[in-house]
């Protein structure tokens, strides 16, 4: 058990470490949320071929720390200030709730289509490697 948490953690240094580093050089939010999540999911996939424990038991760990919450959280807020508002013509906080509705949803679909991918690759590295 203790092993597996190990390896989770290690997973989840390399992914959010791959994602500072893309925040660093100047990548976006997504597109470092994407690189963090391929990383992850690379460890996490090999983790899983070779201990035969579940992908996702490993993956989540690292995945949960690149949850955009603070976009989800202004938009919730933003919704229920709209919810609340009198005036229709709200359009500023339109923008912003919207705007951030989106980017928390771009960064969860990259998120989900970084591990996709990565546990994709490691099945076909894993079963050319097996044939061979």
């Amino acid at each position: 058990m203790w092993v597996h948490l190990a390896m989770a953690a290690a997973g989840g240094m390399v992914g959010r470490g791959l994602r500072y580093v893309a925040l660093e050089v100047g990548w976006g939010l997504d597109a470092a949320t994407l690189m963090g999540a391929l990383g992850v999911g690379f460890v996490a996939a090999w983790i899983s071929r070779a201990t035969k424990a579940p992908f996702a038991a490993i993956a989540y760990a690292g995945a949960v720390t690149m949850m955009p919450g603070l976009a989800i959280y202004r938009a919730l807020g933003g919704a229920l200030r709209l919810s609340r508002a009198q005036a229709p013509e709200e359009s500023r906080l339109v923008d912003e709730t919207l705007g951030n509705l989106m980017e928390a949803c771009v960064v969860v679909a990259a998120l989900a289509l970084g591990l996709v991918v990565a546990v994709r690759c490691v099945q076909l590295i894993w079963r050319r490697s097996a044939g061979a």
